[in-house]
């Protein structure tokens, strides 16, 4: 009966130490997608225009969770990667991975056509703004009107094709801040 309770206690104790083992390898896994995003997000904003940083994102973000259940699936190795408990484990993180993934694909072709409805949008507007423009500078040869004219007109325009972008941007919550980074500078 005595050595009953000693294996009970050890089978406890191992139960314990898998359980942490499996907290330590989550923890590290989120540590290393944060890093991963962090890094990324850096690298990228200076360098990216809006469309470039959507597909930017989703890639750093799949490599990310690869990273993530990689190093989920190696601790779990490490006590024993036949168990029952492990193979469920595994595939229901590549169920998600997989469902995220699907999930980023239609998130992406949304945001494309939201860009290209906003740009084309921006691009009428604009043109109106240099039509009126002409249409009120005539019989105004002056070249001074013309450079005050024509930097009100680009301001105004810039300002009118920014909102727009940050208007079809805003559905996407995990661009949000960069790309209103992007977009105001």
């Amino acid at each position: 009966q005595e050595s009953d309770i000693v294996f009970r206690e050890l089978k406890d104790l191992q139960q314990t130490k898998k359980i942490n083992m499996i907290i330590k390898a989550t923890s590290d896994g989120i540590k290393e997608y944060t890093s991963t995003m962090s890094e990324v997000t850096k690298e990228n904003i200076p360098l990216l225009s809006g469309q470039d940083l959507h597909s930017e994102h989703i890639k750093s973000k799949e490599s990310a969770l690869k990273i993530f259940i990689e190093n989920v699936k190696c601790t779990h190795e490490v006590w024993n990667s036949n168990t029952a408990e492990h193979q469920q484990f595994s595939q229901r993180l590549e169920d998600e991975y997989n469902h995220f993934k699907k999930q980023q694909e239609n998130r992406k072709i949304s945001a494309i056509t939201e860009y290209e409805k906003a740009k084309l949008e921006a691009t009428n507007r604009y043109m109106k703004i240099l039509d009126d423009m002409v249409i009120k500078l005539k019989g105004q040869p002056k070249k001074s009107h013309w450079e005050t004219w024509d930097r009100e007109c680009l301001n105004s325009a810039l300002g009118t094709f920014t909102d727009h972008c940050k208007t079809a941007y805003i559905a996407i919550p995990q661009q949000r801040e960069e790309l209103i980074e992007v977009l105001t500078k």
